[in-house]
């Protein structure tokens, strides 16, 4: 399969993140980004269909608004990427998938997705965190 913002990437199973949504649960996903470069994420529902794309630059066509998820009659698994360019906006840059550490908030039941684009492995260039309702 592949994947990016320009669906024109195959997707490193070793970067890649999945998201389970029980049946009848609710959330929203919530966005930030700490980075110089333009950064993405996008979300994929378990028939790989792009149902989210969420990102720096919003003169690119993307936001970093909330995204909520929708509730479903049954369980549904999401794929969670992201994704950088080495640089600002720029058609002729390639689109990287970026490494990803998942972690979880137990106080709270969130998930955390984030993502790291070079060298320093701050792992906050983009985050994207679900918040069951």
């Amino acid at each position: 399969m592949a994947g990016g913002p320009d669906d024109n990437v195959p997707l490193d199973p070793h970067k890649n993140a999945n998201l389970k949504v029980t049946a009848g649960q609710s959330g929203v996903i919530q966005f930030k980004s700490e980075a110089a470069w333009e950064q993405a994420i996008c979300i994929y529902d378990d028939a790989g269909r792009k149902v989210a794309e969420k990102g720096t630059y919003a003169s690119e066509g993307r936001d970093m608004n909330d995204w909520d998820v929708p509730t479903s009659t049954s369980d549904i698994s999401y794929l969670v990427t992201g994704w950088h360019k080495q640089g600002p906006p720029l058609g002729s840059l390639p689109w990287i998938q970026s490494n990803v550490q998942v972690s979880v908030d137990s106080s709270d039941n969130s998930i955390s997705f984030n993502y790291e684009d070079g060298p320093d492995s701050d792992f906050n260039d983009i985050v994207a965190t679900y918040r069951p309702l």
